[in-house]
């Protein structure tokens, strides 16, 4: 996350409270159509973690798929960014 300020944004609200900013960080990752290996790198952790993180968010989200979080990550970033 160093050098990263995607990291300071807020985290979106989930069925049992917010995502971590380290999970929320891997979703702006992968918004930006960055590949599991390719955020591993960045990040300096193993690919099998991102996607250890991408299934913590699933549970979080209460969806079964990446598109699926993905969708619903993506409307309440917008919501989150229209309440102001």
């Amino acid at each position: 996350m160093k050098g990263d300020n995607l990291g300071n944004q807020h985290s979106r609200v989930a069925k049992d409270g917010k995502l971590t900013p380290r999970q929320d960080l891997i979703m702006r990752f992968l918004a930006q159509g960055m590949r599991s290996k390719e955020i591993a790198e960045r990040m300096n952790v193993k690919p099998n973690t991102v996607s250890s993180v991408v299934g913590q968010v699933c549970v979080a989200l209460d969806v079964n798929t990446l598109a699926q979080a993905m969708a619903v990550w993506a409307v309440a970033d917008y919501l989150e960014a229209n309440e102001e």
